[in-house]
């Protein structure tokens, strides 16, 4: 049948889109806004340009992107709160008070990120040592609650009750560590800062030099 010159490709209509769902029904919407609002006076780092007043879902983003591990800090505290159902439909118990939302998880991530700076120096020059390594400990033991404690609880696959059920010489899945390196990464740093909790700074800190008097043991002389 003979074409109509009149008519090109270009003057056909595109076919309809489905209208996207609501994002202010999401349970992660909290978040996205607070992101959103933290990031909304930083260039975009792609040719469009986010578009004021809306929240993005990750439905708007097929590919990839990568974030700052402040926001992962925020996003792992969020996915906490909030965990995703099981395949049958039953929701396992949140590692997190779920009121804690919107700006206070990025909040959180802040207050994370600058005891673990802001602690490591402190105890690194031995000033205010034990007031830093208060901060770490609670810091490390909430690390391990998140990460391995709490999700093998979930899982409700356990060693002794409450640790990940890990093959003593189990690997990752990509191999290149076992995967018990972390959770006693993360308690040797706990066990640390503990250590400097109780025991105070050492005789080399400012915390001697500065306060002197606070440092005496049953044998310093009078």
């Amino acid at each position: 049948p003979a074409t109509d010159p009149t008519t090109t490709p270009s003057d056909t209509p595109p076919a309809p889109r489905e209208p996207a769902a609501d994002p202010t029904t999401s349970p992660r919407a909290p978040l996205l806004m607070a992101l959103q609002t933290e990031s909304a006076e930083q260039p975009p780092t792609s040719d469009a340009a986010p578009v004021a007043g809306r929240v993005y879902t990750a439905a708007d983003f097929p590919e990839p992107v990568k974030v700052p591990g402040l926001y992962g800090i925020a996003l792992l505290l969020d996915s906490s709160a909030r965990p995703a159902a099981r395949e049958d439909g039953s929701e396992p118990m949140p590692l997190v008070p779920p009121e804690i939302d919107g700006q206070w998880l990025i909040y959180l991530a802040w207050a994370a990120a600058i005891t673990e700076l802001v602690g490591g120096v402190l105890i690194l020059v031995g000033l205010f040592g034990r007031f830093a390594a208060l901060g770490l400990a609670f810091t490390m033991l909430t690390a391990i609650w998140l990460t391995q404690v709490g999700p093998a609880i979930q899982s409700g696959n356990t060693l002794l009750g409450f640790l990940p059920a890990y093959g003593a010489f189990e690997k990752t899945a990509d191999g290149s560590d076992f995967k018990f390196a972390k959770l006693m990464y993360q308690f040797t740093l706990m066990c640390a800062a503990l250590a400097v909790l109780f025991a105070g700074s050492g005789a080399l800190s400012l915390d001697r030099l500065l306060f002197p008097g606070k440092h005496r043991g049953p044998r310093d002389s009078d």
